[in-house]
Formats: C-alpha cells, sequence, structure tokens
C-alpha cells in the first residue's frame, strides 16, 4: 500500500535535487541514495530510474531535457512553453501517489525553473544610443542632441585661441537677467539645484545643469598670483580649458616678467631655453645630429626649440611641480654632451678666450660666460670683467668696441 508523502518530504526532495543539478548539471536519472555493494542490485534501480524520468519528459512534452512542439503548444515560445511545463508538472506532483514518480517530479520541476530563470535572465544589458564629437570630446544620447546649446570648444580654440587673462571678471546677475548664462534657464531661489553657480573663469553664473561644480586650474590665477589651486567652472570652460592646456599662446615676458625673479624654477627654466636655442645652432648644420634626431628630444615641446618666451599652461604646471625643470635638464644634459665631447664637429666651433689665451674651448651655453655685443666672441666672464681695453677682435677689425656683454 502507498503511504502518503508529507510537505516536509517533498520539499527535502526539491532541495536535494537542487543540489545534485548544481553539482554535476542536469542529469536524466538519478542513482540510489546509499552504500550499493553488488553491481547487479545497482542495475535494475538505474533502469527503473531511467523508465520513470523518460515517462515524466512524455507526459510534459520534453524530450532529452530539448522541447517539443506537441498540439497547443505550437508558435509558442520557449518561456511560455517552460511555464505551461511547470504548471503541469505541479499539478502533477499534487495529484500522483507514488512516492518515486513524485520525487522524480519534484527534481524535474527543479529543472524547469532553473531553466526558465536562466531564459528569462538577459544577456546583456542595451546601451541607448550616443554620439562623440571626435573635435572636442563632447558626449550625449542622440535623443539629447537638439537640446544642445553649447558651441563646439574646439570651434571656439579655433576662432579664438586665447584666455581671459582677468581673475574671476563677475558682471553680476543682474547682467545676466537671472538667467543661466549657456541654457537661459531662469534662476530659481529654491533649493540647492536651482541656485546660480558661478565660474571662476568666466565670471557668469550657470544653472546645476550647465555647471556640475567640475574644478580646474584657472590660467589667469597662475599667470598673476602663481596660484595653481582648482577652483569651480561650468562645463563649457572645463571642456575650453582642457583643449586649451597644451596651447603654447602664454607670453610671460610681457604678461608678468616679474615671476621668473620670485619663481627659482622658472628662472632655470628661462635659462636653460635660451640655451637650447644656442645649441639649436650647431644642430642644424652638424649631419650626424640630425641622423640622431637629437631636437626630436623636444618632440612634446616643440615650441621650446623656436622660442624661450612663450609657455604652455602645462609648462606652468609642470614647472610648479618640478617636472619642467627636470625634464629640461636632461634634455640640455644630453645636448651638451654632443656638442663639447662627442662630435668633433661641433666641438669645432667652440671658441678660445682671447683675453687669458687659455686653450680650453668655451661655448657660449656654458655658464659664466660673457659673449661681445659688437662681433659676438666669446670670453671667459672673469676675464671679461678684469679687461679693461676693448674687444681684441673689435680692435683688429677696426669696430667700435662693444661695452657690454651677455652672461651665458
Amino acid at each position: 500500500m502507498n503511504r502518503q508523502i508529507s510537505n516536509n518530504e517533498v520539499e527535502d526532495s526539491f532541495n536535494y535535487s537542487k543540489t545534485i543539478i548544481n553539482s554535476i548539471g542536469v542529469p536524466c536519472c538519478y542513482p540510489t541514495v546509499g552504500d550499493v555493494d553488488d553491481d547487479e542490485c545497482y542495475r535494475p534501480a538505474l533502469s527503473t530510474s531511467v523508465e520513470i524520468s523518460q515517462e515524466i519528459d512524455a507526459e510534459l512534452g520534453l524530450s532529452e531535457n530539448h522541447f517539443s512542439r506537441p498540439e497547443g503548444y505550437f508558435g509558442f515560445s520557449t518561456s511560455e512553453e517552460l511555464k505551461m511545463a511547470i504548471g503541469n508538472c505541479e499539478e502533477m506532483i499534487k495529484s500522483d501517489v507514488d512516492y518515486t514518480r513524485k520525487k522524480h517530479l519534484v527534481a524535474k520541476l527543479v529543472q524547469l525553473k532553473l531553466k526558465l530563470q536562466e531564459i528569462q535572465r538577459p544577456a546583456y544589458k542595451p546601451l541607448p544610443e550616443w554620439y562623440h564629437c571626435i573635435n572636442c570630446g563632447f558626449k550625449c544620447h542622440s535623443k539629447c542632441l537638439n537640446l544642445i546649446t553649447r558651441i563646439c570648444a574646439s570651434t571656439k580654440v579655433l576662432d579664438k585661441c586665447s584666455y581671459e587673462l582677468s581673475i574671476c571678471p563677475v558682471l553680476g546677475l543682474s547682467q545676466q537677467k537671472f538667467r543661466c548664462a549657456e541654457c537661459k534657464r531662469k534662476f530659481i531661489f529654491k533649493n540647492d539645484m536651482c541656485l546660480p553657480r558661478l565660474c571662476d573663469y568666466s565670471g557668469l553664473f550657470y544653472c546645476s545643469y550647465c555647471h556640475w561644480n567640475s574644478v580646474s586650474i584657472i590660467p589667469s590665477r597662475v599667470i598673476h598670483n602663481w596660484d595653481f589651486e582648482p577652483q569651480k567652472v561650468c562645463r563649457a570652460s572645463l571642456q575650453y580649458l582642457r583643449l586649451m592646456v597644451k596651447k603654447p599662446i602664454l607670453n610671460l615676458e610681457s604678461l608678468n616678467p616679474t615671476l621668473f625673479a620670485l619663481v627659482t624654477d622658472l628662472g632655470q627654466i628661462k635659462k636653460l631655453r635660451e640655451d637650447i636655442l644656442l645649441m639649436k645652432q650647431y644642430f642644424v648644420t652638424c649631419h650626424i645630429a640630425q641622423d640622431q634626431k637629437l631636437l626630436l628630444l623636444l618632440r612634446d615641446r616643440q615650441h621650446f626649440v623656436e622660442g624661450a618666451t612663450i609657455y604652455s599652461l602645462q609648462d606652468l604646471i609642470d614647472a610648479s611641480s618640478g617636472k619642467l625643470l627636470e625634464y629640461l635638464e636632461g634634455v640640455v644634459e644630453a645636448f651638451t654632451l654632443h656638442i663639447t665631447k662627442e662630435c668633433q664637429g661641433c666641438r669645432g666651433k667652440g671658441f678660445i678666450c682671447e683675453l687669458c689665451k687659455s686653450e680650453d674651448v668655451i661655448f657660449p651655453f656654458e655658464p659664466r660666460t660673457d659673449v661681445c655685443q659688437t662681433c659676438s666672441s666669446l670670453f671667459h666672464q672673469d676675464c671679461h670683467l678684469r679687461w679693461k681695453g676693448p674687444c681684441p677682435k673689435c680692435a683688429r677689425k677696426g669696430r667700435v668696441p662693444s661695452a657690454a656683454s651677455d652672461q651665458s
């Protein structure tokens, strides 16, 4: 006589079946639990288990874990088929009284529910379509294209490649008619999200949609105060400053020449850049230097080869951190080694001090040397200071001797 199955036994069977599936996958049959010493005893139980499993698959419309499409299922999706099979399996569990068969039904129910979860779980989350400006790096969704009111930052760079050199030139909200400088949204003094936000670079006020409290180093504060503390700027100013950071457009000699005396590293950087320009004259006529491409050591800062007064904002940032001075010292060391020791052609273009008649070869980029402003002759600085007469070369050529000199 068949005994009644309790709810606890069904739950135990469910948990047991789930454990088996997680450990070995999705089996088609289950072995008899317990120690089996005789193989012959094991085979009949295995055969019976396979028959029961196949019988359940046939009743549910399944065949070897592949779902058939019996009458009534045609046109349904796989998910719908699984839901119908799960419903049928639950009804069979409730109506069946055979203990072994009910145990297999519970295991099959677990398999079907796990399969349904696997199908319903998306493989990936689709991303919305978006656009990326290749010039300024601006990104936005395709649905937001019509909402853009800002001029492309790269267009501003091409049209007017310059900085605002006044420190936070605030005009006031009344000049903006209490509206955002970019999107023209009206300010509402209600909560923090509606309050105007000041851009430290442009001096204008923006709403929270156009000003995200991003921070950036302000060029005017660097030039006038040598201040590199990042300040809050709007999104448009942030984009513009990022595109401009490596543009060599700052002439410190005219903007604030006192910086070279106040900032020690900056004064040394100026001297090294002037030395590089003197060394460049040797490399222009040196075939070895051209083959070795020595000037390419400055390829990341090409403006250093063209002049000694123009800086980019990135140059000043690196000067403040000490990176630029270390970089230039390495470049000048490599250039000096080539000119004074490695290349005989460049070394042959050196000078002999005509005041002390020393055989030491000197160069204009070396320390403690003076240059005659009239004939460009080179002397030791100490010799030139002690010399009371005219420049020997100028005297030979009958020129007016130079009264001033440049210290290298």
